[in-house]
């Protein structure tokens, strides 16, 4: 079920809603989608539902917020099980700025605007069958912005199909639909302190945009170690089952190390797949205290890119990492561990690094699995 509405009433810096009692109307009734006009910039919000006890109505007057009216946040959303807002105003006029700091901005999962470092004209593509909706959003010029989210009849397994905007690599666990995407970034932009927003429009939690040492330099997200210490990076919405993909260079791998983590909380609670030289780890810090849990052997030397693919599922811990350049992806994950310290969480980067070593970051991506 569709509904287009002209004058928005949810929307990231909207102020007051013109029509609540329609807005709760289409919640309550479960419509699937909601496209919205007016508002120029592009906002997609997360799945929203009522509930008769701690969110019998939606919130929507200026700077209000209520988490328990979110019933989804992956991007790969089941039917009839609650109500996307959708705003795609990227036609052609000038955008407007999104401010990220508006508490319903917590309604959303992604969004892009003005003020976005890679602003993006185009459209919403939509693929629709009798039991799945697709969203793409098709750049048509400006910036690389990309996303898309599914809507899926409960107990239906999607065909494969296929989409020239999407770029994600599976892995060799993953079949069916391309995943939609929780963050992402190619550093494509002007040089800068800090990490700023990402080529998404999302912008990069953690140490990246409050510790100097992170830059974008050449086109790469380049942290440079002031003291020998961890540096964490974190991009995107929260998620129970997710993939991280990125490629990666460490100037010296001497008592350093560079991986990717899932289900982050905080700089004391995650999952991480990194490589330091000699070994290839998964690791959980629970508390502050790290516990190996899976260790291969693989060389890694300094300057050389690589590329490295950590998965968590269930309780499932999957990763593998090749050379960027003259490598090619393992047809089998090589290494795996079983944990259940933790059910959800952010993806993204965590680095340790000795003072002077330099890391240069050229891709990222995060999926939903």
């Amino acid at each position: 079920m569709i509904v287009g509405i002209h004058k928005y009433c949810l929307a990231i810096n909207a102020g007051q809603c013109t029509a609540p009692a329609l807005m709760n109307l289409l919640l309550s009734k479960k419509v699937d989608l909601i496209l919205n006009g007016q508002k120029h910039g592009y906002q997609a919000s997360n799945q929203l539902a009522l509930n008769s006890t701690t969110c019998a109505s939606l919130p929507t007057t200026a700077g209000s917020y209520n988490a328990n009216c979110v019933v989804g946040r992956s991007g790969k959303f089941t039917k009839g099980a609650g109500t996307i807002v959708l705003i795609t105003g990227t036609g052609g006029k000038s955008m407007s700025t999104v401010d990220a700091t508006d508490p319903q901005s917590g309604y959303f999962r992604t969004w892009m605007g003005g003020n976005a470092a890679n602003t993006t004209w185009g459209v919403s593509q939509f693929t629709i069958s009798a039991n799945q909706l697709t969203e793409q959003f098709d750049r048509a010029s400006g910036g690389n912005f990309t996303d898309g989210f599914s809507i899926t009849a409960s107990g239906f397994t999607p065909t494969a199909t296929s989409s020239t905007t999407v770029t994600a690599t599976p892995s060799p666990s993953v079949t069916g639909t391309p995943p939609t995407t929780l963050g992402q970034d190619n550093f494509q932009r002007a040089n800068q302190t800090y990490w700023g927003n990402a080529s998404d429009g999302q912008t990069w939690g953690a140490n990246a945009n409050s510790l100097q040492a992170f830059s974008i330099s050449s086109n790469m997200g380049q942290v440079v170690a002031g003291s020998s210490t961890g540096y964490n990076a974190i991009l995107g919405s929260a998620a129970t089952d997710a993939e991280v993909e990125f490629t990666g260079t460490l100037s010296n791998f001497t008592g350093t190390n560079l991986g990717a983590v899932l289900r982050w909380t905080d700089s004391k609670n995650w999952y991480r797949a990194y490589i330091d030289g000699s070994h290839f780890i998964i690791q959980k810090r629970v508390n502050g205290t790290n516990t190996q849990l899976a260790s291969v052997s693989f060389s890694a030397a300094s300057g050389t890119s690589y590329t490295l693919l950590f998965s968590v599922v269930g309780n499932a811990l999957s990763a593998s990492v090749w050379p960027t350049s003259g490598g090619s992806q393992p047809g089998s994950w090589m290494v795996t561990a079983t944990d259940s310290s933790f059910s959800s969480g952010y993806c993204g980067l965590n680095m340790y690094l000795t003072t002077g070593v330099t890391a240069d970051i050229t891709s990222f991506q995060a999926t939903p699995q």
